[in-house]
């Protein structure tokens, strides 16, 4: 247990010299990576359908680290081929262990805020979680958003050890557009997460092909926006 704790203080802290060997030969910490993305995603992946309804959390649960480890191996060859493109001497296992770390890290962040979560929810009244999928939706848009930045920039003293400072910060802005393009079109694919409350509960839609996050992002700003007009 202290292991555990002793990693989870040093991924967080990002503390370079340490997390080089990770990325290096770093094979033990890889069922680290993996079982903290599970239970931390799972976790937060609950939070996200429990407004709809249990099933639905449950289902979130369960398909969030699905979506982080679907992101990590779509993007694993991109990252890689980025790297070399910026001369950064990291090979493509490498590149995933780093990515795994970002991810991890990002996954600790939005579980620690699973009692805010339920405590918004909590204090919300029957008629509030009646009209508040936009809100719910875009609230954890950002949330999501806000952890894979974080999670990336804790790597930024690690990325900057091993490639330099300016090819580091070049690195690390790569693979942030990367993961958040591609993660952002896959939980369309994979949704639903939130789960709305105009349609039955279900594990995958089965228009999951049909437009895009992005479309879907603008639709639900714009209900948001007509509930204060």
């Amino acid at each position: 247990m202290n292991g555990v704790v002793e990693d989870i203080s040093l991924l967080c802290r990002g503390e370079p010299t340490q997390l080089k060997s990770w990325i290096r030969s770093g094979r033990t910490q890889i069922s680290f990576l993996v079982g903290s993305i599970i239970l931390c995603g799972g976790i937060y992946g609950f939070t996200l359908g429990i407004l709809r309804s249990p099933e639905q959390a449950i289902y979130a649960a369960i398909k969030f680290p699905i979506l982080i480890f679907a992101t990590v191996f779509f993007n694993a060859l991109l990252n890689g081929m980025l790297a070399m493109m910026l001369g950064v001497q990291l090979r493509m296992e490498e590149s995933i262990r780093a990515v795994l770390m970002s991810f991890s890290i990002a996954c600790l962040f939005l579980a620690s805020l699973g009692p805010v979560f339920f405590f918004h929810l909590w204090n919300w009244s029957p008629s509030d979680q009646g009209n508040s999928f936009f809100y719910w939706k875009l609230y954890h848009i950002a949330m999501i958003a806000l952890a894979g930045i974080i999670g990336n920039v804790r790597l930024l003293n690690l990325l900057v050890a091993v490639a330099g400072h300016a090819k580091g910060q070049a690195l690390l802005f790569s693979w942030l557009l990367a993961n958040l393009f591609l993660g952002c079109q896959l939980s369309w694919i994979l949704r639903p997460f939130f789960g709305n409350p105009n349609i039955g509960v279900s594990f995958f839609r089965e228009d999951a092909l049909e437009r895009s996050f992005y479309e879907d992002f603008w639709v639900t700003f714009q209900g948001l926006m007509n509930q204060f007009s």
